[in-house]
């Protein structure tokens, strides 16, 4: 038997911008996204950001978590139609949502991490037709 995923990309010719209620959850997302890629882990501590009621243990979970959120936003982009990297600050973050607004858009971008920093950038592809 195998695993079957459907395509739920969703593709815009222009995407729209968020409604101001809209904001404050993207914001506190992006704050909970930040909190925890910026939580230093040492030795596999029991680590809590009690701020937003979040416990792990592992290096694997904290960037699992960090996925999480990444993902919700993504989501929004997706599933809503929102344009909404203007409004995140956060570098890592917005090069992840840029990515996805590029897919919603119908263009063409890969999201690359530089080995020496650890930075995420977005790198859009031009594809010409011969």
């Amino acid at each position: 038997m195998t695993n079957q995923v459907s395509n739920t990309l969703n593709k815009y010719d222009l995407l729209k911008k968020p409604p101001s209620d809209l904001t404050s959850y993207i914001k506190t997302q992006e704050d909970i996204y930040t909190d925890i890629i910026t939580t230093p882990m040492f030795n596999d501590e029991d680590i809590n950001i009690e701020k937003w009621g979040i416990d792990f243990f592992h290096q694997e979970t904290k960037d699992e978590l960090s996925w999480v959120v990444a993902i919700s936003l993504m989501n929004l982009v997706n599933k809503c139609g929102y344009q909404i990297s203007h409004l995140i600050d956060n570098e890592d973050l917005k090069n992840i949502i840029v990515n996805q607004e590029n897919m919603c858009l119908g263009k063409s971008s890969i999201t690359m991490k530089s080995l020496l920093t650890g930075e995420l950038s977005n790198i859009e592809l031009v594809i010409e037709d011969d």
